[in-house]
């Protein structure tokens, strides 16, 4: 959870275009003011930021030229995890509830407009289907009425402490207040966070690893049935899945499918969507191919390709 060292191999690789470092340190640090400190100061190459301050200072330094910067949107969803078999979020009201106090606009402004609200996992997308509507827009008044209706609401929110979801946790818990839901923050270590709400330990996270796979069938083996299981139903969900996963099935045959399939994600609460982080690649001028780094949309990074200048 600190630092992993890694050493080219011997001998020559096919690609002359990777591999040609002689070996990288990759040292985790969560907060984003401190990796962008620790490019601007020498003390790293290469790292990457998503929250307001940092992508507006980043851009900022890019235009002088003191560093390399490169902004793109991330695929993953910044959104909210739920448990629906856990306390008082087995009751799908207070999970709607949950739902009508979040103002995506409000995270938004929270990311100085780098967080584009979505309430779809795959827009502009065969998979998605453009008829539907997100059922549980922002209402408080609605969302108050909710838990006045179930005599009162508490739950846990789990975050990465130190990360870009702090700030909307923090938000997110103010506004299911307001909604009269008793609910407290959860700060836990980054390295834990995911692992724990896989395990069991977490009833609610706020995360920004909601990441839909290029073909559907990863999302949904991973979050409704798999990993996460999400899905409090997988004997319903399971044969739809099976279906929509079949390869002999045209595009439009398996969209179908998995237009059943995102109903029942947002109209359940399993997970609700708000909005997509900006993510900016940042730099040493010494770095060479950072700019063209693939997948950085996910906030991962692909390092095969990237060099250094001597000197």
């Amino acid at each position: 959870n600190e630092k992993y060292v890694v050493k080219r191999a011997e001998g020559t690789y096919w690609d002359p275009n990777a591999g040609r470092l002689a070996g990288m340190e990759i040292t985790r640090v969560p907060e984003g003011a401190t990796r962008l400190n620790g490019v601007i100061s020498g003390q790293t190459d290469l790292s990457f930021v998503s929250s307001a301050n940092e992508i507006t200072q980043a851009r900022q330094l890019g235009e002088d030229g003191q560093l390399k910067v490169t902004t793109r949107p991330f695929r993953n969803v910044l959104g909210i995890l739920l448990r629906a078999n856990m306390g008082d979020l087995k009751d799908k009201r207070v999970r709607e509830a949950i739902a009508r106090s979040v103002d995506p606009a409000a995270i938004r402004a929270l990311f100085a407009d780098t967080c584009t609200p979505t309430r779809s996992i795959y827009p502009n997308s065969p998979w998605e289907d453009p008829a539907a509507t997100y059922p549980y827009e922002f209402d408080l008044a609605k969302a108050k009425a909710l838990i006045s209706e179930v005599g009162g609401a508490k739950v846990s929110i789990s975050f990465s402490a130190g990360t870009n979801t702090e700030q909307p946790a923090t938000a997110i818990q103010a506004a299911m207040s307001q909604a009269g839901i008793d609910a407290k923050l959860n700060p836990t270590p980054n390295s834990e966070t995911e692992a724990r709400f896989i395990a069991g330990d977490f009833e609610l996270e706020v995360s920004n690893t909601f990441n839909p796979r290029l073909d559907p069938a990863g999302t949904v083996d991973n979050y409704l049935i798999g990993n996460y299981k999400l899905a409090t139903d997988p004997e319903v969900i399971g044969p739809i899945a099976a279906k929509a996963a079949d390869p002999r099935s045209s595009v439009e045959e398996r969209a179908k499918q998995y237009h059943q399939l995102w109903e029942r994600l947002f109209s359940e609460a399993w997970f609700i969507p708000i909005c997509n982080l900006t993510s900016a690649t940042i730099a040493s001028p010494k770095v060479v191919g950072a700019e063209q780094l693939p997948w950085t949309n996910l906030g991962l990074f692909d390092l095969r390709t990237v060099a250094m200048t001597k000197g």
